[in-house]
Formats: C-alpha cells, structure tokens, sequence
C-alpha cells in the first residue's frame, strides 16, 4: 500500500497457541496521483510454525474484498472484486515490542465490473443499457505482497 501511497491500518489478534486472525483495510481516491479511488479489506487466519505467535514463519488463509473505480490511460473500471488464498510470512522481533514482517498471498480473485473508454459517448449507455460494458472473471494472482513495521500491544 505504501508503493501506491494508499492509507491503510490493520490489526491482529492472537486467538490460539498457534493461531491469530488479522483484519486490514485500505482506501485511496488518488493513488500514484491517478483517478483511482478504491476502498477494501482483507481478513486472514493465520497459523504460527514456531508454536507461537507472532514469531518466524506462519501460513495463513486470506480473503479480499474490494470495491474500485479506476481511469487508466483510455479505459475505466467500476466494479468489485472478491477473492481468497493462501498467505506467507516471516516476522522478526527487533525489540520487545517491534517487529518487521515480510508476506506474500496468492490467491483466485472473482471480478464484475464494468469497463468503459473515455472516448465513449455516454449518453448512448443511458439510452440503450451499459449491458454490453459488463465484464466479469476470474484470475490468479498476487492479492496481497509487503513488508509491515509492527507494534505489539500487550
């Protein structure tokens, strides 16, 4: 999110010996000072190789959920986006309190949104149905990579 200058938070919760859920959410209206204004969250349950949390490595299951309206170069994309995956990590303690963490997820992303060219003549979507501007899917993909500064709250 910091490479797209888009704001986020995200929290985590240790539920087991072995086991701890987070939640972060995100939203931008100008990412990269481009017309993207898009606003999601990502649940993850993740389990603790180390046998306990919060340190080394973990396996996680993730889901996105997600709603965008994007303006690259010709196009537009209005639409939402919901997938789930698989998730990687390692933390570091750097102090009682600090850690750096590194995470991958990848995961099937289901998309519907509908897809425009800003050269389109709007007037003729309203008048006749945007029907034929609907787009949906389903991809493989990275859903979530980074590096996250931690503090620990006991």
């Amino acid at each position: 999110m910091l490479a797209t200058l888009t704001p986020n938070v995200g929290g985590e919760l240790i539920v087991g010996e072995r086991t701890s859920v987070c939640l972060s959410a995100f939203a931008t209206n100008k990412a990269l000072g481009k017309e993207v204004e898009v606003i999601g969250f990502i649940p993850e349950w993740r389990y603790w190789f180390n046998g306990r949390a919060l340190i080394r490595q973990y396996i996680g299951l993730a889901a996105l959920g997600t709603h965008y309206d994007i303006t690259w170069k010709d196009d537009m994309y209005q639409g939402d986006a919901l997938g789930a995956g698989i998730s990687f990590g390692h933390v570091w303690r750097v102090g009682r309190r600090i850690a750096i963490e590194c995470y991958a997820s990848c995961g099937a992303v289901y998309f519907n949104h509908k897809h425009y060219n800003i050269h389109d003549n709007f007037d003729e979507y309203e008048q006749f149905g945007d029907d034929q501007n609907k787009r949906t899917g389903l991809k493989i993909m990275p859903t979530k990579i980074g590096v996250s500064f931690t503090y620990i709250i006991k």
